[in-house]
């Protein structure tokens, strides 16, 4: 038996990618506008005028956000409409799925499945769309690959990653002056630059290519933002919580604090 501890973030990963309520709860108010937004790049609408059957991939699809904005924009289209949603986690699948049912949304499909490792056939969808996923992914290179295959020739892609201003920037840098976070490599902010984001799809085999920022201001009561914390014991020492604290200039859990967010979004063509 291992008796190695996981790393700070490890364990912060799969608590929070392992509760569907806290995730589904949050996902909305951290996530919803970074949706909305890769959706409206892509504009089906116009699309679905000039064909008559559209597929879509929504990779690390959490318990479902983009996967049922995407289905509100296609649902009373006069189209055949395929929306495949994948996650590595079965807890949030399953809490999708139950979505889905209640909603009678047969053309979603919910699958448990690693986003570097698709179980789709080459050239299969006319749309992917990733909401800060791909940003945690181990092997940059292994996912984007995976993406520029099953896209069609001619298809379209729109990816996000967290910029430098992500949520838990504030905790997280305060964990890393204390001391109390051991794992500071923070992988996921690669993708922040454009420049290196832009040099991994090329590598991955995307030739069109254009990236940009987009930026939210995201209220929330201090004592919700905290819970999110929950599970990331680096997070939760006193000492971080109040850095946290007086950064945001609040002194109860009620007070509302404005987070400034930022992604780098990267809209792809598969020539």
């Amino acid at each position: 038996m291992s008796t190695q501890q996981p790393q700070d973030s490890d364990r912060f990963k799969k608590q929070f990618w392992q509760d569907p309520k806290l995730m589904d709860d949050r996902a909305n108010l951290y996530l919803g506008f970074y949706a909305q937004n890769l959706i409206n790049r892509a504009n089906i609408e116009e699309f679905t005028t000039k064909n008559k059957r559209i597929d879509i991939l929504d990779l690390c699809t959490g318990t479902g956000l983009l996967a049922f904005q995407v289905y509100d924009v296609v649902k009373d289209l006069d189209v055949h409409t395929n929306i495949e949603a994948i996650d590595f986690s079965a807890p949030l699948i399953k809490f999708a799925k139950e979505k889905k049912e209640k909603l009678r949304a047969s053309v979603l499909n919910f699958q448990e499945m690693d986003g570097q490792e698709l179980k789709f056939e080459n050239e299969t969808f006319d749309f992917v769309f990733s909401n800060a996923g791909v940003c945690f992914y181990p092997d940059f290179v292994k996912g984007f690959k995976e993406i520029h295959r099953v896209m069609k020739q001619g298809s379209n892609a729109f990816i996000n990653a967290w910029a430098y201003d992500f949520p838990m920037a504030i905790p997280i840098q305060s964990a890393q002056k204390h001391g109390t976070m051991k794992d500071t490599k923070m992988t996921f902010q690669t993708l922040s630059e454009p420049e290196k984001f832009t040099e991994l799809l090329k590598e991955s085999g995307f030739s069109d290519i254009s990236t940009d920022s987009i930026s939210h201001k995201i209220r929330v009561k201090f004592g919700e933002f905290v819970e999110t914390f929950n599970g990331n014991p680096s997070l939760l020492d006193e000492k971080v919580l109040a850095d946290t604290a007086l950064a945001f200039n609040v002194k109860e859990d009620n007070d509302e604090i404005e987070l400034n967010t930022t992604m780098i979004v990267a809209s792809l063509t598969k020539n």
